[in-house]
């Protein structure tokens, strides 16, 4: 699990520099989703925090963060690409994708609850 903060750290940052593009939107209309981005940002920087300190309350909040991730990957398409004649299934495809990404991760995380509500260390 050390080695799964360590990357969700990383990748926190890296959501975390796109902040200047929301302090100073030069595009508007994707300014919402790299304010997405930098909240997602902000959550994993958290959860791995909160795996290496095994906080309870951050297990919960893994779900919330792979639920924002499929948001964010259906929310990017469409702002991305709006102007594609076949944006609908473009977006049905991406909407399942995320789905599956999320169930999976989903199940995945679940079985790491054992990591937080442990009061040993293995």
């Amino acid at each position: 699990m050390k080695i799964a903060a360590f990357i969700l750290a990383i990748l926190g940052i890296g959501n975390l520099m796109t902040l200047p593009r929301v302090v100073h939107p030069g595009d508007p209309p994707c300014w919402p989703l790299t304010l997405l981005a930098c909240i997602g940002g902000i959550l994993l920087l958290v959860i791995a925090v909160g795996i290496l300190r095994r906080w309870r309350f951050v297990w919960p909040l893994g779900f919330i963060a792979i639920v924002e991730g499929g948001v964010y990957s259906v929310l990017s398409v469409a702002f991305i690409h709006p102007e594609a004649t076949d944006r609908f299934i473009i977006l049905a495809l991406c909407s399942v994708g995320s789905v599956i990404v999320g169930i999976f991760w989903s199940v995945v995380w679940y079985f790491q609850k054992k990591w937080f509500y442990r009061d040993t260390v293995a």
